[in-house]
């Protein structure tokens, strides 16, 4: 690379810096390859949320999610999900808003999640696990006015009260409160949502000092997910096991990937890591992509 530089500047053809090309040729080719990529489904996409709209109409009854003994079409989790959405607007949730969400792996979350997306918000994915020191400090630095999460979590969760309506930061109990949420329209939001809006925000451990959180917009994960599910090779027959922890960004990916492709995510029942429990689950639900570190 360092050659090909130089002799542009030798030769003459860069006279300044901004017109040096640092692509090589083998390398150009390569990236003709990629963008000549015909990725069908997201032709008409600007956001996973299209994304996933347009997946949803292709196959309403295929199977999108599995979780210990419930399942879920795709047209149920869209239902569900313009639902918690309609809802959550309702609770001021607009373009770019941050929502937490403390939940751990479960239905409730993949819903939670794209609630969050199709009412234009951010979501803020917290471990349920996390120290309750860390948990506060995810709620109030990304300000987010709203958390998801479950009665089975919300004592992990000592410094938000639900009935406190002075608290800047309330909470949503998912599977105590779902009686406000499903009598709302259950139709698409069809909310605008451009690339550059955000989809959620990722902390870092903090092990150098306070956790800091990176910013994820639609056209980023856009441009991953046309590669990943490409490149894993991605179909209606597609199942996954989602097994990385929630607030881990691998996890974003891989929850996304196999529900834009019209694939089955399935959520495996553990508290801690099972080794045994995930084999078992792989080898009875035949899953044929695991992605975790």
């Amino acid at each position: 690379r360092m050659v090909s530089i130089a002799e542009q500047i030798v030769s003459g053809k860069a006279e300044a810096v901004g017109q040096l090309n640092y692509v090589l040729g083998d390398e150009q080719a390569s990236l003709r390859l990629v963008s000549d990529v015909d990725v069908a489904s997201n032709d008409l996409s600007n956001n996973i949320v299209q994304w996933f709209e347009s997946q949803v109409a292709q196959t309403p009854d295929k199977t999108a999610l599995i979780y210990d003994n419930s399942e879920l079409t795709y047209k149920e989790l869209n239902t569900k999900a313009n639902q918690l959405a309609r809802f959550l607007t309702e609770k001021g949730v607009v373009a770019n808003s941050r929502v937490g969400i403390c939940l751990d792996r479960s239905i409730d979350l993949i819903i939670s999640i794209m609630a969050v997306l199709k009412a234009g918000g951010a979501y803020v994915p917290m471990d349920a696990n996390y120290p309750k020191e860390r948990l506060a400090f995810l709620a109030n630095d990304c300000k987010a006015p709203l958390v998801i999460t479950h009665s089975s979590v919300a004592d992990r969760l000592p410094i938000f009260d639900a009935n406190d309506k002075n608290n800047s930061c309330q909470t949503f109990l998912i599977d105590r409160d779902w009686s406000k949420v499903e009598t709302k329209e259950s139709c698409n939001l069809d909310l605008p949502i451009s690339g550059n809006d955000q989809i959620y925000i990722i902390y870092t451990s903090g092990s150098t000092g306070q956790p800091k959180g990176a910013v994820v917009t639609h056209s980023g994960e856009l441009n991953l997910q046309q590669w990943y599910t490409q490149e894993m090779q991605f179909a209606e027959g597609t199942k996954t096991l989602l097994v990385s922890a929630v607030g881990f960004d691998l996890t974003q990916k891989n929850l996304f990937a196999v529900l834009l492709q019209g694939g089955t995510l399935v959520i495996p029942k553990m508290d801690l890591y099972d080794e045994e429990l995930l084999v078992a689950l792989i080898d009875q639900h035949q899953v044929s992509v695991v992605n975790f570190a």
